[in-house]
């Protein structure tokens, strides 16, 4: 039961991180881009 609860929560934490992270990416990358212009 207990698993069934924390299991669902701990892919919600790891697709929002891995979400995070290919944003930060992503913003990472144009900010490079308008500086270099």
């Amino acid at each position: 039961m207990l698993l069934s609860v924390i299991f669902p929560m701990v892919l919600v934490v790891l697709g929002y991180l891995g979400y995070t992270e290919s944003f930060v990416a992503w913003l990472k990358y144009h900010v490079e881009f308008w500086l270099a212009l």
